[in-house]
């Protein structure tokens, strides 16, 4: 299997929130900070952020992935951003846990 193919299942199960896939797919290879079709790295933790999936924020969490999201990305496109956007305090406080400032 390809790493793309390994990032579209981790994306794939962020979207519909399922947790085991979505380590499993990082545990075969997926890049945790897989990028978006515009090539800005960080769409797993975005998604998750946006969607308010706070298992799923922490899982990526643990395993590196970076809170503040990648230094050239437009601010509007970093998780926090994304988080507060959706209205997920659980999320925004967890990021925050993370060195996120809001």
């Amino acid at each position: 299997m390809t790493e793309s193919e390994k990032n579209n299942i981790l994306i794939k199960a962020i979207r519909q929130g399922q947790l085991g896939t979505a380590l499993e797919a990082l545990a075969a290879g997926a890049d945790i900070e897989a990028a978006d079709p515009q090539g800005r790295p960080g769409l797993p933790l975005r998604i998750a952020s946006l969607q308010g999936n706070a298992a799923i924020v922490l899982a990526l969490l643990e395993r590196g992935a970076k809170a503040q999201g990648a230094p050239h990305i437009a601010e509007a496109l970093r998780p926090m951003q994304a988080a507060l956007r959706g209205k997920h305090t659980d999320v925004v406080h967890l990021l925050s846990q993370y060195g996120v400032v809001v």
